[in-house]
């Protein structure tokens, strides 16, 4: 009985040490990661070496993947261990010093990954724009590992493989915590390999999504506004006529980004940098519309008779961009993409009789509030 008492005691100071020793380290890591991700910042003016890409998306961070995976299996997965706490201790010790390794030469390999080139005045270059998006991609993986470390370090003396505190009286809060920052490092990490992977057209592609998504919530609020002024037709018929504006547009768009597209993604690489260029003001365009129309009828001296000029603007470069490029094409692939340039012709008699159609409205709304606003 004395005997079993006294190893008990043994094993309690030993794993007290242990526990120690692996929070000291989970808390440097922590500080680590913390002091890379506040000293990462987009540069701009890069592009990615596509040799060195290649090993950050099969190498380095596949191997950081297992190193959290490692470190989840043998620092909180408290069920069901046979092993002795001397052997989970050794193994803990080697999965964190394996993983503050990876940590490091992620790090020093960051500056190999760049290539600095002096500005270029108004040049269309999508692989800078794609080393820009791929810079805060990075960013955004260091903020995750800084926010992993810290759960972890927090988590460790509460729910860690040696933790004196019975499993049953830790609070459920704590470990959803920790799952969760485990799964939404773990995440960030196959988004980026992901993104790493994708074509230079699949960029694009994804910079055009939230073009869409930002038309969807225009759309909402324009029929909201076009509800509130039930009371004056030529309001309602004015955002009526910008609704159709708006969602020409994201059909538009929509199209552009439509999963294997194959007339587009076999666009050469200048092409696609005019479409970048072409499409860079859309949103900003977008979003000046729903403001125009709002504005002027509390404050009638900001009235701008053409409120979609730089939405069609844009969307007409790029239909022009889209129509000559098929438009030279010749022979048997000129018939393919026959229907593809047809459809765009479509689309842009059917987008200026929407814009032409809202301006008059426009006006004639305008000018009966102002008379309105005399009496």
């Amino acid at each position: 009985m004395e005997q079993s008492t006294e190893t008990t005691r043994w094993h309690a100071k030993d794993t007290a040490l242990y526990q120690g020793v692996v929070l000291a380290k989970l808390q440097a890591l922590h500080r680590k990661t913390q002091e890379f991700a506040s000293r990462f910042q987009a540069r701009g003016n890069l592009r990615t070496n596509p040799l060195y890409v290649d090993r950050l998306g099969t190498i380095f961070l596949p191997t950081l993947e297992e190193n959290i995976n490692q470190l989840s299996e043998i620092l909180f997965s408290t069920y069901h261990r046979k092993e002795e706490p001397d052997q989970l201790f050794q193994a803990a010790l080697g999965a964190l010093l394996q993983t503050e390794k990876t940590i490091h030469d992620l790090k020093s390999f960051n500056s190999t990954l760049w290539k600095s080139e002096a500005p270029r005045p108004n040049a269309q270059d999508l692989t800078l724009f794609r080393g820009g998006l791929t810079e805060k991609e990075l960013a955004s993986l260091w903020t995750d590992l800084q926010t992993l470390f810290r759960v972890y370090a927090e988590s460790f003396p509460l729910c860690g493989v040696f933790s004196l505190i019975n499993v049953r009286n830790v609070n459920p809060l704590n470990i959803l915590v920790l799952e969760s920052a485990s799964r939404s490092t773990k995440k960030g990490i196959n988004t980026l390999i992901q993104w790493l992977d994708m074509s230079d057209f699949k960029v694009l592609q994804n910079s055009w999504q939230p073009i869409v998504q930002k038309a969807s919530q225009v759309l909402c609020d324009l029929t909201l506004s076009r509800d509130k002024y039930r009371d004056r037709p030529s309001l309602q018929e004015t955002f009526s006529d910008c609704i159709v504006v708006v969602k020409l547009m994201r059909v538009f768009m929509k199209k552009l980004t439509k999963p294997n597209n194959r007339e587009l993604s076999q666009m050469p690489p200048n092409e696609h940098a005019a479409l970048l260029n072409a499409t860079a003001p859309i949103s900003d365009g977008l979003r000046s519309l729903a403001g125009c129309l709002d504005n002027y009828i509390g404050r009638p001296h900001q009235f701008q008779p053409k409120p979609a000029a730089p939405l069609a603007d844009a969307l007409n470069n790029t239909c022009s961009i889209l129509q000559n490029y098929f438009g030279l094409q010749e022979g048997a692939v000129r018939i393919i993409y026959h229907d593809f340039r047809h459809s765009f012709s479509l689309w842009k008699n059917l987008f200026s009789s929407s814009i032409d159609r809202l301006y008059f409205t426009h006006q004639n709304a305008y000018e009966r509030n102002r008379a309105i606003a005399l009496f």
